[in-house]
């Protein structure tokens, strides 16, 4: 046992995790006070053990007491998710970032959750965690079903005029004189424009935004 000023505090190795649990419990409870009160307990009893998994624990019930905010518990859970790398934890960082996962898709940050449910992915396969893989595999199919499909829509005003520019035959050096533009800026938005599109050619864009070839 340890004494802080005024009153003893045991210290029990997992107690950070046993918090954790309790305010997850009353976030999906949708008790967010009660989940913070938890939370500040696993932070207490992380900070007496001083071990990088209960830290990790701690972040994760600071997560689920801000539900509320996405962004904040997104940061939370990245936290837990280096935390439990660093105690080589591999199976609860695997958890970790499949749920930061969820989190950045909450935000509308689709290409850092992707990101982050490939690690948990990898994390899954490389452990054996063969349900975790599962689920991380249909969380990477959902945020794949939510990304913008490529075509005129996912275009800026400048790339879609470009884009239209070049479809009808303009070489880059009229579309950089008809826009008033330089050429390097043309070569840049283009780039952009094929990649958006995913097409490598200029007859593949021309197809893809289905405009007649000029003769």
């Amino acid at each position: 046992m340890i004494t802080e000023p005024g009153r003893p505090v045991a210290v029990f190795p997992l107690r950070a995790m046993w918090c954790c649990a309790a305010a997850q419990a009353e976030a999906a409870l949708g008790n967010l006070a009660a989940a913070r009160d938890w939370a500040a307990r696993a932070v207490e009893s992380a900070d007496a053990v001083a071990l990088s998994g209960q830290r990790a624990y701690a972040e994760l019930a600071l997560a689920a007491g801000h539900t509320d905010d996405p962004d904040a518990t997104a940061e939370h859970h990245l936290r837990a998710a280096d935390l439990f790398a660093a105690a080589r934890l591999v199976p609860a960082e695997a958890r970790a970032r499949l749920s930061l996962g969820h989190r950045l898709a909450d935000a509308h940050r689709l290409s850092d959750a992707a990101l982050a449910i490939g690690q948990a992915k990898r994390l899954a396969d490389a452990s054996g965690a063969v349900h975790l893989a599962h689920l991380a595999v249909n969380a990477q199919r959902r945020i794949g079903g939510n990304r913008p499909r490529p075509g005129p829509s996912t275009l800026s005003d400048q790339e879609h005029r470009i884009a239209h520019l070049v479809a009808r035959g303009r070489t880059n050096r009229a579309v950089a004189a008809e826009l008033f533009i330089s050429v390097k800026t043309v070569e840049g938005h283009l780039t952009r424009i094929f990649r958006k599109f995913r097409v490598t050619s200029r007859s593949a864009l021309t197809a893809a935004l289905r405009i007649p070839e000029a003769p």
